[in-house]
């Protein structure tokens, strides 16, 4: 069900790469995995492509961007939020990770927040778990002596340059990095980090002492997670009464001839029309929701070694024989849930410290008003900006009059 892949992607790379099962012939959903590694890589690593395909869209859609961005220009971007186990986070940094989950939410409705500030809050939440994942997994593997090389940091300053130039000219550029929440310092950062991601992904599964799982790991985690294993003939009917009777009565003679001593693997190898066949001879391993329910529910009646009588789902009569997982794909998985144990130590022993003015963030228009001195407070600093205004109407009477 799983296997490992060292490549760093934002795409799940736990993606399978055989066929999906389909005992039951319908769509069959990935394997329910609780919170691991995986799921932390893949949610920050996307920050790198992020980057970039946000540069690439504001090509595009200019005025889509002003409209959003342009309204209400960010101060201070330098100043830190937050800072997590020593690792500052920038105003800027801050807000380039929650600009995709604002526009997934607000769409065109700019106004979206002024009605739903509980969720902001809730999205505020989800920032700083990530933000806390990010540097347990960055301090994780400076311990572990992970680092960049000096080619891999060209590497990485050579991709911004490509990117760069895509576009017409210099200021292009950088009027996007700005529309994005971004400097190139820090759309470096967020490359660099999802190297050092990798790499810490290639440790864990290869170099660290997490990479041996037991037998007894294994089946504890199968049965933590709830695999089940089934063989299966199926018969498979179209709707067609007919047809489909004629099916019914072949799956009682097979069944007849099972009953009798018959061997399984020899009349589902000659009988089944489940092309899944040929990628799992020797079963499928899945946990709930992946197949049909029909089917799930009948293997889960049966113990280890048990066969069913006839079984009909949406898809056919299936006669079923239940077997052991086959644990031996599960191995990334208890790696994982050893990885994301890992992170949560981490995450518990670095401190977290709030920077000026993170209580005033929310997701409405304000969100990006962060306070832009840090010795004004933002009444002061309208007081400064109306002072100002004044100043310069005075001047400019003055001047009328003369």
């Amino acid at each position: 069900m799983e296997q490992q892949n060292n490549e760093f992607s934002p795409i799940d790379f736990e993606a399978e790469q055989q066929p999906e099962q389909q005992p039951a012939a319908q769509e069959v959903k990935k394997p329910k995995k609780k919170k691991g590694m995986s799921w932390l890589l893949g949610i920050i690593a996307g920050a790198a492509v992020v980057a970039l395909a946000v540069l690439c869209v504001s090509i595009f859609a200019p005025d889509w961007f002003n409209r959003v961005f342009k309204s209400t220009p960010l101060t201070r971007a330098d100043e830190t939020v937050m800072t997590i186990g020593g690792y500052p986070i920038s105003v800027m940094e801050y807000n380039h990770y929650l600009y995709p989950v604002r526009m997934e939410y607000e769409g065109d409705d700019p106004t979206y927040w002024k009605t739903h500030l509980e969720e902001g809050e809730n999205i505020k939440n989800q920032a700083l778990e990530m933000f806390r994942d990010n540097c347990a997994m960055l301090q994780w593997a400076k311990d572990v002596g992970i680092e960049l090389t000096d080619e891999e940091r060209e590497e990485v300053r050579q991709t911004i340059e490509q990117v760069k130039s895509s576009y017409e000219t210099e200021a292009d550029f950088y009027a996007a990095l700005e529309e994005n929440y971004l400097t190139v310092e820090l759309y470096q950062k967020i490359y660099e980090d999802s190297m050092i991601y990798n790499k810490l992904y290639e440790y864990v599964f290869t170099q660290s002492d997490m990479k041996e799982v037991t037998d007894e790991e294994l089946a504890a985690y199968a049965e933590e997670n709830g695999y089940l294993g089934a063989k299966h003939i199926l018969f498979a009917t179209t709707g067609d009464e007919t047809a489909d009777a004629e099916k019914l009565a072949l799956a009682e003679d097979v069944l007849a001839q099972l009953q009798a001593g018959a061997d399984f693997d020899t009349l589902m190898m000659e009988y089944t029309e489940d092309p899944g066949i040929t990628y799992y001879p020797s079963g499928y391993t899945f946990t709930d929701g992946e197949m049909v329910a029909e089917f799930e529910q009948a293997v889960k009646e049966l113990g280890v070694g048990e066969m069913s009588g006839i079984v009909q789902s949406p898809n056919g009569y299936h006669i079923i024989l239940r077997v052991a997982p086959d644990t031996t794909t599960m191995t990334d998985g208890v790696i994982q849930q050893r990885a994301a144990a890992k992170i949560d130590e981490y995450r518990e022993a670095m401190q977290v410290e709030y920077g000026r003015g993170y209580d005033l963030i929310t997701l409405d228009q304000t969100f990006w008003n962060y306070p832009a001195a840090a010795d004004e407070t933002p009444a002061q600093e309208d007081a400064a900006q109306n002072g100002s205004s004044e100043t310069q109407e005075t001047e400019e009477q003055t001047q009328d009059a003369a």
